[in-house]
């Protein structure tokens, strides 16, 4: 839990990021605030960085990583363009390096009421396919709705939580989970 801005979101990227590449453990991310091209764009900033790049950002003239703000702005340099194009984002993507898989799961645009039933059955048919998945983030709990009509954000941010809770001890018919719940403080 964090304020506005307190890098929540980019924190659990980070988090999906060395799960998948360092340990190749599969995860869930569902970002109910940001576009599928953010959060990929967010990845392979952090990729950028990893050392195994070292020789190419030498060869490119890259001195260190490539910042989001650059790759999302498209005011990378034509080394730095070149560097995320032709070793990046093959690297990440390439079947051959058994990095773990990073689910990226974004809010439905006809679906504004998003709950824990539909993560838990989006998640479990994702498991079914990938094994591998260790854990779900859900970016933010606040956006989540909660099962039953309560007067107060917080009567209704309780239930949510309460029921990731149970959806992180009953997933998979028992087997459980990891769950990663994100979720804005009130200034209030």
């Amino acid at each position: 839990a964090a304020f506005t801005g307190g890098l929540k979101s980019t924190f659990a990227i980070n988090w999906h990021y060395n799960q998948a590449v360092f340990y190749k453990h599969s995860s869930v991310l569902y970002s109910l605030e940001m576009p599928y091209p953010q959060v990929r764009r967010i990845l392979y900033s952090i990729h950028t960085a990893h050392p195994k790049f070292a020789a190419d950002r030498k060869r490119l003239g890259v001195s260190k990583c490539l910042p989001y703000e650059k790759i999302r702005d498209g005011e990378l340099s034509e080394p730095e363009k070149r560097f995320l194009i032709e070793c990046v984002v093959p690297d990440f993507n390439d079947p051959g390096n058994q990095y773990g898989h990073i689910h990226i799961e974004v809010a439905d645009p006809d679906n504004s009421d998003v709950n824990i039933n539909d993560l838990r059955s989006r998640s479990e048919l994702l498991y079914a396919k990938d094994p591998a998945i260790r854990m779900l983030t859900i970016d933010h709990a606040g956006l989540m709705q909660s099962r039953n009509r309560h007067n107060s954000t917080t009567e209704r941010l309780n239930e949510v939580l309460r029921d990731a809770k149970r959806l992180a001890m009953s997933f998979n018919r028992g087997m459980g989970i990891a769950i990663n719940a994100l979720f804005q403080i009130s200034r209030e």
